[in-house]
């Protein structure tokens, strides 16, 4: 079978939209908003409005499908800055641990990781970003010191990407990670799967991709002893947030930003009530923190 849809113009899309049961009171109007945001993209939200592919319901509004979208896009901003938070401390937290028990270059002291990790195809890469990055700090060690592209670990965390500081912690001796995973109250293990969700929810904002009603791909590991974790659906979103919640809490970490992710969650659901679902939130949820008492 091969792909023979014609490209349509705005105007065309919007009387292609219409044709299918959609209410679209401003022809215009929806022509400009979907020059800034493509059918194709827009498309995903379509879906909670329709009975049927491509037939809509009754009271299916362009204007509903438009608001949806935009309710996401701030989630996915507010998400997105409360990673930024939890990756920053990640970074400091691993660079403090691991080089203060070895020294500057401890990353490249295969000692430090379990049996399985290919440490060198990992430092290479690692190196590999540091040649390709234009930091003035990296700059200015090239032209000053021989070890380059061996940066010290402190400078190395500052330009590896979130995915492999995940890889890094992930095949770290136990003993290791338990620096990191004791003062945040979980298991090492619970937090090798925290990192790497992070990492993937860090991804999508990056890349705006829709992040209300997707099923995670990589999902976080919860702490099986703990019954307050135990009627939480791990394939939602709010899974991800209680998570990250709760390491912000641990942290000490400025609570504002989960506090905005909250918020952004409960806009879509007073707007949306039975869409909210797609979240993964529990009924009863009226944007508040789970977690307020676990310092």
């Amino acid at each position: 079978m091969q792909y023979n849809k014609p490209p349509l113009t705005f105007l065309k899309q919007v009387d292609l939209l219409i044709s299918r049961g959609l209410s679209i009171p401003d022809k215009s109007d929806a022509a400009a908003f979907l020059s800034q945001v493509s059918y194709y993209r827009l498309s995903a939200y379509f879906i909670p409005f329709e009975y049927e592919r491509h037939v809509f319901w009754s009271d299916a509004t362009f204007d509903r499908i438009r608001r949806l979208y935009v309710l996401d896009s701030a989630i996915r901003t507010a998400l997105f800055e409360a990673i930024r938070e939890l990756e920053i401390y990640f970074r400091t937290q691993i660079t403090y641990q691991i080089s203060i028990h070895d020294g500057a270059f401890a990353h490249y002291n295969t000692s430090f990781f379990r049996t399985g990790f290919d440490h060198a195809q990992w430092i290479k890469e690692v190196e590999d970003e540091t040649t390709r990055s234009h930091e003035g700090f990296v700059t200015h060690y090239r032209k000053r010191y021989d070890e380059y592209p061996k940066l010290p670990l402190w400078m190395t965390t500052e330009i590896m990407s979130m995915g492999k500081l995940s890889q890094f912690y992930n095949w770290l001796l136990p003993d290791y990670q338990r620096l990191l995973s004791k003062p945040l109250g979980i298991h090492h293990s619970v937090l090798r799967s925290w990192l790497h969700t992070l990492t993937y929810l860090r991804n999508l904002c990056a890349h705006h991709a829709r992040i209300w009603n997707r099923e995670l791909a990589i999902r976080p590991e919860l702490p099986r002893k703990d019954p307050a974790w135990q009627s939480i659906n791990n394939t939602r979103l709010y899974a991800a947030v209680i998570m990250m919640e709760w390491l912000m809490i641990k942290a000490v970490l400025p609570v504002e930003p989960i506090m905005a992710v909250y918020s952004s969650m409960d806009n879509l659901r007073k707007a949306e009530p039975i869409l909210a679902k797609g979240m993964g939130v529990p009924d009863g949820w009226q944007g508040e923190c789970r977690w307020k008492t676990v310092r």
